[in-house]
């Protein structure tokens, strides 16, 4: 499947699902609104501030902020793979099927990532490797897990295959799904964007930091609607690598699919009561 084919299938499986997506997305996006309107510091207080104690405790709330919203966009990635995944086996999964789908393998699913995560931070601290090469390398690990049920290194190694079971052309297309991706959350964070800024010309610090979660909060919501853009991508990708270095038929997948999941599946000739 050439990228151009990609990208039809792509529109036609967002136009068709968008409800779908937006939804699992709002799941996750609502608590992590929840979370920056209640427990993100006032950093304008910082500004010009003495006291360590202060500046050590709004910093800890920042990190912990930070790792609660991963964590839940970890397992709604997760959520959104398999449903992106069911819709491309044409299939019709729920929203709370989605989740339900992955709940036995959240733990190693955040797991993993955190690992893929702590491999990106070692290439960039130490300068070992460009910080680009581990996101191609790892691009791969969410499908992994939630599709194959390959956890952890195994997750992170079998990615490592797929991209190289064709580099040039996989390495292509994750560029070209990222850039896309990037140019539709431009798009629609722009509004956004430009009302903070407008905040920060015409505000005091106060009425700065309501400016800055109203953005934080809005950007999350927002994201609802792009990050099934690059989810589709991927999953796509990671189909279209399998079948051409595998061989792999997509009615073999979506029955893998099924199996893997606890779902019924049907094989030809056989209707399942």
């Amino acid at each position: 499947m050439q990228f151009v084919d990609m990208l039809d299938e792509m529109f036609d499986l967002y136009r068709n699902n968008v409800l779908l997506f937006a939804g699992i997305g709002m799941l996750a996006a609502l608590p992590i609104a929840v979370i920056y309107a209640l427990f993100m510091p006032d950093t304008s207080k910082l500004i010009g501030s003495a006291d360590p104690m202060q500046m050590i405790s709004s910093l800890g709330t920042l990190y912990a902020i930070a790792a609660g919203a991963s964590l839940i966009a970890i397992i709604a990635q997760g959520a959104m793979t398999w449903a992106v995944s069911q819709c491309y086996l044409q299939k019709t999964p729920t929203i709370i099927e989605s989740y339900r789908a992955i709940r036995p393998i959240i733990i190693p699913l955040v797991l993993t990532a955190l690992l893929v995560a702590i491999a990106k931070g070692i290439a960039f601290v130490c300068c070992v490797l460009p910080v680009i090469i581990p996101v191609f390398v790892f691009a791969f690990v969410s499908q992994v897990v939630v599709l194959e049920r390959k956890m952890y290194f195994d997750a992170m190694k079998r990615s490592w295959e797929i991209l190289f079971s064709d580099l040039g052309r996989i390495a292509l297309n994750i560029f070209l799904a990222g850039l896309i991706y990037y140019i539709a959350l431009l798009v629609l964070q722009m509004p956004v964007s430009i009302m903070t800024q407008i905040a920060m010309l015409h505000s005091d610090m106060a009425a700065l930091h309501t400016a800055m979660i109203a953005s934080m909060v809005l950007s999350s919501l927002l994201q609802c609607f792009a990050t099934p853009v690059l989810t589709i991508m991927f999953v796509m990708i990671y189909y279209d690598a399998r079948v051409r270095s595998e061989g792999f038929d997509l009615q073999l997948l979506a029955a893998s699919l099924g199996e893997t999941t606890g779902a019924p599946t049907e094989t030809p000739g056989e209707q399942i009561p």
